[in-house]
This record gives structure tokens, sequence and C-alpha cells, in this order.
């Protein structure tokens, strides 16, 4: 393994080099994921040297063309510049900087062959000072960060001044935080995006299902890609003359008296790589419709409501009467007239009766064509009434003789209120929070609507919200809640698949809170069965079953408020997140630095590789093998794990749960270069000696290698909910003594199975052994060892299903028994599934 140092000094002139340029190594995959920490200490100069540091990496996330992404894990106490199997981004103060006293920052990286495989980075803080806002004699976290993210990725120098990787720095400069052409066209060159590993584009909006003949249809297509690319939008089916705008996917059509009906519309948005997303949807076209429109006002000025027509061609309308109805306790009439209006030449004749009624008639020799206003009428809103949502209704339509019958649409008034009286504002707040159900902690990034008003709020991490100056109404407001699945904050583990198992089988009701059946029903069929917790482990172990796991739920998702009349605060919104059944969301974030009262609760240990071997189908394997174990004086009910191995030399080829989790349900699944594991149970599970969960098998890849190359490295371990920077994590040489050897069933696999069940036992001395297999009701069916003398050793035998006459059992709970000379006598379920 050859170790590389990049140095950025500022006394260096620029290298000459052509334009960008790349270091040699590369992230492997299609799409590499490249994970990071920031040390928890950051530096003394600035307060949010965290945002600074995460915008270096994000701003490379945002190159459109790459097919990279850096993640950020949160923080880390670590201060290692070696290949621990963390990336780690650190200010390095005093005589914790090695290097010279003009090297700005460096970034470290190591590799095999062509393989990028770990990385870090460090900020000199010994002599410099650093700043975020541009200060003089300082230099910025931003620029040098993202620089050597750069190299972090496996961009070298390059030659163009100004650009990101340019190799010279100099002191309160933030001009070069944000990437140049050369820096984006460098990391799509070395990550390029292909038909391989593109994301096809989602449409997100709901198109506009009615249309009215004579007026102008619009409907704004929305779609997103996830990669970011230039979109392009074509109709591939529509009535005559429906445009759509390629480049902003704005639909435009003027309906015809011929368009009325119904019609089909489909269209198509695709990305550079031709991925495509379709929408198709129905489009009602109405004939002749009389309609006003919404008129918004200033406190006190009156207003001329137009009274309007779509077009009138192809009719042969001649004559027509209007009736309107006006609320005169809320507005008063002040006149009528046809000014500008379509009517020129015609006859008409008008009545406003006291009680509010406005009678509109006309006629005239020809027929009338166009569209436009039939005729105004001039209203004053009284002061009382702003900030109300107001209407003026047409209630009768009617052409000719009664043909063609005109459909009616009727709009809102609506007058700002201004000072009244003693100077009274007439327009309020509106303010609340939402809280997580389980825990009553705020919750941020949901979004909160105020449909009247069109206005969107986001609330903040701590899970307020607030809409200012909202006007005074007597008409309701609604307000909806809605926030994206994701941001799960470890929510989501295996203990809530152990409380779905414990509730099926009667040992808990899931009454902590109100919504908790919920959140465990994560298939949303309506019934909680262990299928739940199933679907819940494959998700930890990153299966993609299209499940509801993640979802938040608002509760309510709309509330309306009757009127508002004075300001209005404390409105409660309840969220919660299926899959969440224990209800820890946010109880504690990895995100910020671990507090010194955080103890460790559990010892979580892993095995570097022994040589091992399996035999299926007469064919034999040549194993890499390690061994999961657990110490713990809790209670477990569930655990976690995410080991990261060496993909050059070893693909997965099991994992066989031991033991002493015989039981309990269990997954996993291998991701790239990380195997993830995960167990729940029933019964709780105590380890005060150091057992075997797990057994990880590795096949080698290359059977002529002597030696089993790497180690594994257990990334991640969490142990019910504990957070797990509690879980401490050791490591044993092969064959080192980890827990005391004992005589029993070591590991049973598959269980639950089908046809056959395998058990591996050991002894720590000759002894005379029995393994026999007997059913709930305690009746002996079948001898699988048989009183035999065995010496000390690891053994392995199998069970076919079958009794002592060989004939096939049926499903159900087996138990095997273990008997090794006179004092060891043990039990292990077997379940038989068909």
């Amino acid at each position: 393994m050859k170790t590389i140092i990049i140095f950025v000094m500022i006394s260096l002139m620029p290298a000459m080099l052509c334009a960008y340029s790349f270091l040699g190594p590369k992230w492997p995959g299609l799409e590499p994921v490249v994970e990071y920490y920031i040390n928890e200490e950051g530096t003394p100069d600035v307060a949010d040297e965290f945002d600074h540091l995460q915008r270096s990496f994000d701003i490379w996330n945002e190159v459109e063309g790459a097919a990279i992404k850096c993640q950020y894990m949160g923080t880390t106490n670590s201060h290692a510049i070696a290949p621990n199997h963390q990336n780690i981004i650190q200010f390095a103060e005093g005589n914790n900087f090695k290097l010279g006293s003009n090297v700005i920052a460096a970034c470290y990286y190591w590799y095999q062959g062509s393989v990028m495989q770990e990385f870090d980075i460090e900020m000199n803080g010994r002599d410099f000072e650093w700043s975020t806002t541009g200060e003089p004699g300082k230099m910025d976290v931003g620029h040098i960060a993202t620089h050597e993210v750069g190299h972090a990725l496996g961009l070298g120098h390059s030659d163009v001044a100004g650009s990101v990787m340019w190799s010279t720095a100099t002191y309160g400069d933030t001009t070069h935080r944000h990437l140049t052409s050369d820096d984006s066209t460098g990391l799509s060159k070395l990550y390029p995006r292909t038909s391989q590993n593109n994301h096809a584009p989602i449409i997100t909006s709901l198109p506009v299902t009615e249309a009215t003949t004579g007026v102008r249809y619009q409907y704004q297509v929305i779609a997103t890609d996830a990669d970011g690319d230039t979109l392009r939008y074509r109709l591939t089916a529509m009535p005559l003359n429906m445009k759509i705008d390629s480049l902003t996917g704005l639909v435009s059509w003027y309906p015809k008296f011929l368009d009325i009906g119904t019609h089909t519309v489909t269209m198509e948005v695709k990305d550079k790589f031709n991925a495509v997303a379709r929408q198709t949807y129905k489009i009602n076209v109405t004939d002749l419709v009389v309609y006003t429109k919404d008129a918004h006002l200033e406190f006190g000025d009156t207003l001329y409501q137009e009274i309007l027509v779509t077009p009138m061609d192809g009719y042969g309308i001649i004559a027509g009467n209007v009736e309107l109805t006006c609320p005169t306790k809320k507005m008063a009439i002040l006149g009528l007239d046809t000014v500008g209006t379509i009517l020129k030449g015609a006859s008409y004749a008008k009545n406003i009766t006291c009680d509010g009624l406005i009678r509109f008639a006309f006629a005239a020799s020809a027929p009338f064509s166009g569209e436009g206003v039939l005729f105004r009428v001039k209203i004053l809103v009284y002061k009382e009434y702003c900030g109300e949502n107001l209407t003026l209704p047409i209630t009768k339509a009617i052409f000719n003789d009664g043909d063609p019958v005109a459909q009616i649409k009727n709009s809102l008034i609506f007058m700002e209120c201004g000072s009244c009286g003693g100077g009274g504002s007439y327009s309020y707040n509106i303010d609340g929070k939402v809280v997580y159900e389980a825990n009553r902690m705020g919750v941020g990034g949901v979004k909160m609507a105020l449909i009247e008003k069109s206005v969107i709020e986001t609330t903040s991490e701590d899970g307020f919200f607030e809409f200012v100056q909202v006007p005074r109404t007597n008409l309701p407001y609604n307000i909806t809640a809605e926030k994206d699945s994701g941001d799960i904050r470890d929510a989501i583990t295996a203990y809530d698949a152990s409380l779905i198992l414990r509730h099926v089988v009667g040992l808990n009701s899931l009454c902590t809170f109100t919504h908790q059946i919920l959140c465990a029903d994560v298939n949303m069929n309506k019934m909680l069965t262990a299928y739940d917790a199933a679907l819940i482990l494959r998700f930890i172990v990153k299966y993609d079953d299209a499940t509801r796991i993640g979802k938040w739920i608002m509760i309510p998702t709309k509330t309306t408020l009757p009127n508002l009349l004075e300001p209005l605060h404390n409105l409660e919104f309840k969220a919660i997140m299926i899959g969440d059944v224990s209800g820890n969301w946010n109880e504690y974030d990895s995100r910020f630095p671990k507090t010194r009262s955080d103890e460790m609760v559990a010892s979580v240990s892993i095995t570097e590789y022994d040589s091992g071997s399996a035999t299926r189908k007469n064919d034999t394997t040549k194993l890499a093998v390690t061994t999961l174990s657990l110490l713990s004086s809790l209670q477990v009910y569930s655990g976690q794990f995410e080991l990261t191995f060496d993909t050059a030399r070893y693909v997965l080829y099991d994992v066989r749960p031991n033991a002493i989790i015989n039981g309990y349900s269990s997954a996993y699944n291998v991701v790239t270069n990380k195997i993830y594991i995960a167990f729940a149970g029933t019964e709780a599970l105590v380890s005060n000696d150091n057992q075997e969960l797990f057994e990880v098998r590795l096949a080698i890849k290359d059977t002529s290698d002597i030696e089993l190359g790497g180690k594994p490295i257990l990334s991640r371990a969490m142990i019910n909910e504990n957070d797990p920077r509690q879980i401490k994590v050791e490591y044993f040489k092969s064959g080192q003594e980890k827990s005391p050897k004992t005589d029993g069933v070591t590991a049973i696999y598959p269980n639950p199975f089908n046809p056959t069940v395998h058990l591996d036992f050991s002894l720590t001395s000759h002894a005379m052994v029995d393994l026999s297999v007997y059913n709930t009701s305690g009746q002996k069916v079948s001898a699988i060892i048989a009183k035999k003398v065995l010496e000390s050793g690891v053994y392995s035998v199998s069970w076919n299903g079958c009794d002592r006459q060989g004939k096939k059992l049926g499903s159900g709970i087996y138990i095997a028994r273990f008997r090794a000379g006179e004092e060891t006598v043990k039990s292990y379920k077997l379940y038989m599934i068909k």
C-alpha cells in the first residue's frame, strides 16, 4: 500500500498543468459514496466551522454529470492520520500539526492499485488563523477545505487561475469557495455519469384537468431529476393545437367550440440519457361560461367588478339576461355600466333593488362575437369587512331563449386592511409547533402551507413555524403540514422489530403513545404481524422492499381555522414516522459531539480472518471467517452491525447466526463493500460473557493466496437503541481467546429451515454425546447423534426434518436437546416451515 501526501503551500507558484488533472487512484463503483467525519474539536478561531466544512463537501455533490457523492456521518474524537476506516477532516493545533509552517492544509490518502481507499485532511491551526467571513490575515475555511476535498476525491492541481484546484491561496480570499467549470469538468471526467448510473426524472406536479372554450389553458409541468440534469419536455398525445415548451414544461392551449368534451394528454420528460418520466391525464373542456375574476383592492378603494363571458363565436347569441346577488351588509352597489365591454351597439336594461338583487338584460339585431366583459358593477366594501373573502355571486345567466345554458363561475373579493380608528391592525400572526408525538421533540423541515394565501413556511430545527401579517377574515383558513420521507436519525432500528414481535406474541401492547400501532404497521395493511418486523430488519440491512418505512405522517395533515379575528398562537401539529415503533426519533444525534457523560454500555468484538472452507453440492470453497461477539450487561432484544471488507479479495459467502440467538429473527445483506446484519427477538439476551453472535464467512476470490489479507472492520454497531457511540468495538487476533469455551450447540442455520437444518457444537473434553429432536409434546422424533463418545473439538451435523422412520415431519417448533456426559443438558428451538 502506498501513501501519497498532497501539500498546499501558499509560497509555491502554480504548477504548470493542463487545466484539471488527476492524482491517479479514484473511488470504486458506478456511484461511489464517500463517507466522512469531522473532528469534534473544530477550531477556536470561528464558531461556524462545521457548516463551512460540510459545505466544502456538499459543493462537490452539486456537480452535474458527476456520479460521486460525499456523505456526512457525524463527528468523531479521533485525530488519527492513518488508514482506520474513517475519512476525517480536522484542524490540527499546536504540536499536533507535523508539517512545515508554510503548509496551509494537507490531504493524505491511501490506495491500492488504482482504487482509492481512505483519506484524512488536516488544516494547519498551528501557523494560520482561520475565518469564515473573509477577515484580512486569516485563511478562509471554505476555500481551503473545498480545495482539499477535491484532492480527497482524486483531483490534482489545475493551472486555471481562479479555480478551486488552483495551487495558490491568499489570506481573506472567499471567492474561491465556488467551483469553476474547470473544477466541475474535472470531477465529471473522473466519475462520469452514464446510462448505467443515471436516475430517471420524476414528475411531481398535478395536472390541470378543466378547460373552458376560448379561455387560455395552462399547466406548468414540474419535474425533478436526482442527477440535476437539464430536462426536455414533449407531448406524445394531445388535442389539436396544444403545445408544450420543451425547456420549461409549460403547456398552453386555446380550446375552441369544437373541442368541447374530454381529451387525453400524455407528456414525456427526458434527461440527458433519455431516461423518461411520463404523465397521462384527461382534460374536460366545457362551453360558454359567465364568470368573475378574483379582485384584490386596497383599503377604502372602490372596485369595478367585471362580469365576463367566454367567446360567444358560433353560438348565435343576440340576447341574454344575468342576475347577481349583493351582500348589502358588507358592500354597497354604486352603479352598473357597459363602458369598454363587448356589448357596444346593443340595447341593455338594468335594475338594482334595495335588497341587493342586480338584474341585467341586453339585446341586439345581430349575433355577438368575441369574448370579454359584458358589464361592470361598481362596488364599495365596507371597512369593517376588510380582511375577509367576500363574493358577488352570479345566480343566473341565460342567453337567447335558454339555449345555450351558460355555466357560472364565481370568484372572491378581498380588501386589505388599513388603520381603523385607534390605529388597530387588521392582520395577525399565526404561530405554532410541530412535535414528535412519542417524545414531544420539535420536528424541523416540515412544510407548513397557508392554503388561501399560497404561503409556505418551513419549521425550524426546533419545530416552530409562524405566518406573519395574515389578513383578518370571517372565513376559514386552512393550514397543511407535510414532511418528505427520510431524516430518520437512527430512529428505525432492529429494536423496533423486537417490539413488534413482542406485541404479536402478547408480551406488550404497543400503547406507549397514541399512534404506536400505526408506526408498527409498516406495510400499511391494517394488520400487525411478524412480517412487519421482518420488513424492518430488511430495511436496516438495505433491502428495498418499496414499503412506507421512513414516511412521515402529520396529525392532522390539515387543520381549518374557522376565522381569524385575533392573533393565533401555539397551534400544534404532531408527527410520527412509519417504522419508528419505539418513538425515539432524534433522542440522540450523531451529528453533534458525544458528551463526556455518555458511558459505554456494551462491547462488541470481531476477530481477524481465520481460514475455513465450505462445501455445497460437492463444490468446496476456500473461506476467510470472522466472528462477531457481544459482551453486555444490558437486556439485549436487538442489535445491528455494519462490517466493511475488501471487495478486491473477498465476496460474501454467508452470515450464520450462532446458537445464542437461536429463535431470534435476523437478516443480512451486502451492498458494495459493506455487510449489514440485524437481529431481533422477543426474549432478552443477557451476555455477561463474550458470546458469539454471528459468523461471517467470505469466499476468497484468488484461492492461490497463501495468506489472508486485510481485516474486517466493524464500522458501526448498535445494541437495542443505545447511541452507537456508547458501544465499544474491540478487535481480536485470529485464535485469540474471546470467551470461555463451553459444551453445547454453537450455531443453528438456517433457522427457520426447510428441509434441512445444520447444527454446530463444541466439546471441551471427550464425552458421551446425545443430540436428539423432540416435538412440543415431549415425544422424541429423531436422533441426530445417539449416545456416541466424541473427543474434544468442534463438530457439525445436520437434520433433514424426518422422524426415525424416515417420514417427513410437518411444519412447527421442534426442540433439539444436547447432552454431554452427566452434567451438560441444553435445549434449542428449531423452526420448520414449508
